[in-house]
């Protein structure tokens, strides 16, 4: 239920590494340019749909800023290191390249349906019965019905310790042109 950029949860100081790195190397890049990152931050089904959108919402929100953070922290580091260079003689000077503005885009998905029903059907664990009850619930339009049936049946505690954790996601997409 907390949306703050945090390191030391789970797996998120590799995860933020990796995000990092390819914005280093983006940033650094000599044929293309970054304009923009979409970020798109998804919830589990867990909690009503209200509140999960709103989660969503600031996990993606929060994620933008700490990166931007990150882009601008970068970008003043590039431009110190590398300054301006020219020949003795005056010419042929060469400026940094500086980092235009970069939009982020926050999106978010209030419940991660679509990836649970994946993850249902590619399970191991889940028997063919239980799959075939999800299925039934899946169909139910109301969000916080479908879960508070799901509640009900034996397969939702392995669903909701085992499976919820990996809808909690952002996905990043870069655009850039040359």
């Amino acid at each position: 239920g907390r949306s703050e950029v945090k390191k030391e949860l789970g797996d998120n100081a590799w995860g933020i590494s990796r995000i990092e790195s390819t914005l280093a190397s983006l940033l650094e890049n000599e044929v293309f340019d970054l304009d923009s990152i979409s970020v798109c931050a998804t919830a589990s089904p867990e909690g009503s749909y209200y509140s999960n959108s709103r989660l969503a919402q600031l996990r993606s929100e929060s994620v933008s800023r700490y990166f931007e953070k990150y882009i601008r922290t970068y970008s003043d580091s590039l431009i110190a290191a590398a300054g301006i260079s020219m020949n003795l003689d005056g010419s042929d000077m060469h400026y940094t390249k500086t980092v235009q503005s970069i939009k982020f885009k926050s999106r978010f998905i209030a419940e991660n349906w679509d990836d649970l029903y994946n993850l249902v059907e590619n399970d191991v664990v889940m028997n063919a019965d239980q799959k075939a009850l999800f299925k039934q619930r899946y169909i139910i339009k109301d969000p916080d019905a479908r879960e508070n049936k799901m509640r009900q049946d034996d397969y939702y505690k392995y669903m909701r310790d085992a499976l919820y954790p990996r809808l909690r996601t952002v996905k990043f997409n870069f655009y850039l042109h040359r």
